[in-house]
Protein backbone atom coordinates (compact mmCIF):
# COMPACT_ATOMS: atom_id res chain seq x y z
CA UNK A 1 0.00 0.00 0.00
CA UNK A 2 1.24 3.48 -0.85
CA UNK A 3 0.25 6.81 1.32
CA UNK A 4 0.56 10.06 -0.36
CA UNK A 5 2.18 13.16 1.69
CA UNK A 6 -0.32 16.03 1.97
CA UNK A 7 0.78 19.52 1.78
CA UNK A 8 0.24 19.88 5.34
CA UNK A 9 2.46 17.24 6.18
CA UNK A 10 5.31 18.81 3.92
CA UNK A 11 5.05 21.95 5.02
CA UNK A 12 5.64 20.03 8.85
CA UNK A 13 8.64 18.20 7.45
CA UNK A 14 9.88 20.99 6.03
CA UNK A 15 9.22 23.19 9.24
CA UNK A 16 10.98 20.86 11.47
CA UNK A 17 13.75 20.11 9.25
CA UNK A 18 14.34 23.70 7.83
CA UNK A 19 16.99 23.30 4.55
CA UNK A 20 20.49 23.52 4.78
CA UNK A 21 22.38 23.68 1.41
CA UNK A 22 25.50 22.88 2.84
CA UNK A 23 26.27 19.63 4.56
CA UNK A 24 25.36 19.44 8.27
CA UNK A 25 25.51 17.14 11.51
CA UNK A 26 21.87 16.23 12.40
CA UNK A 27 22.44 15.52 16.03
CA UNK A 28 22.74 11.92 15.60
CA UNK A 29 26.13 12.19 14.40
CA UNK A 30 24.72 11.26 10.58
CA UNK A 31 25.92 13.76 7.86
CA UNK A 32 22.67 15.58 6.19
CA UNK A 33 22.00 18.21 3.90
CA UNK A 34 19.03 20.25 2.10
CA UNK A 35 15.32 19.04 3.99
CA UNK A 36 17.25 16.42 6.16
CA UNK A 37 18.87 13.93 3.57
CA UNK A 38 21.00 11.68 5.31
CA UNK A 39 24.09 11.54 3.23
CA UNK A 40 25.31 8.12 2.35
CA UNK A 41 29.23 7.15 2.35
CA UNK A 42 28.44 6.96 -1.24
CA UNK A 43 27.50 10.31 -1.75
CA UNK A 44 30.09 12.12 -0.03
CA UNK A 45 31.94 13.54 -3.10
CA UNK A 46 28.18 14.96 -4.83
CA UNK A 47 27.57 17.25 -2.02
CA UNK A 48 30.77 17.98 -0.84
CA UNK A 49 30.14 21.46 -2.51
CA UNK A 50 26.82 21.70 -0.92
CA UNK A 51 23.76 22.41 -3.33
CA UNK A 52 21.20 24.59 -4.43
CA UNK A 53 17.44 25.40 -3.04
CA UNK A 54 16.62 23.77 -6.20
CA UNK A 55 18.31 20.31 -6.27
CA UNK A 56 17.30 20.61 -2.25
CA UNK A 57 13.69 20.96 -3.39
CA UNK A 58 14.51 17.87 -6.39
CA UNK A 59 16.04 15.65 -3.28
CA UNK A 60 13.31 15.72 -1.21
CA UNK A 61 10.51 14.86 -3.57
CA UNK A 62 13.29 12.28 -4.47
CA UNK A 63 13.13 11.37 -0.97
CA UNK A 64 9.56 11.20 -0.81
CA UNK A 65 8.86 9.24 -3.20
CA UNK A 66 11.34 6.48 -1.99
CA UNK A 67 9.46 6.80 2.32
CA UNK A 68 6.40 5.71 0.46
CA UNK A 69 8.17 2.40 -0.35
CA UNK A 70 7.77 -0.36 2.05
CA UNK A 71 11.00 -0.22 4.77
CA UNK A 72 13.17 -3.37 3.68
CA UNK A 73 13.99 -3.95 7.44
CA UNK A 74 10.19 -3.01 9.05
CA UNK A 75 7.96 -3.89 6.41
CA UNK A 76 5.14 -1.44 5.10
CA UNK A 77 3.79 0.99 7.26
CA UNK A 78 0.46 1.22 8.47
CA UNK A 79 -1.98 4.20 9.55
CA UNK A 80 -4.26 1.86 11.73
CA UNK A 81 -2.70 0.42 15.20
CA UNK A 82 -3.35 -3.12 15.10
CA UNK A 83 -5.33 -4.28 18.06
CA UNK A 84 -3.40 -5.51 21.20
Amino acid sequence: MMLSLSQDGIRLIHAFEGCRLRAYDDGAKYPTIGWGHRIWPEETERFKNGLTQEEADALFLVDKKKSRKPHPRFGPFSPKPKPV
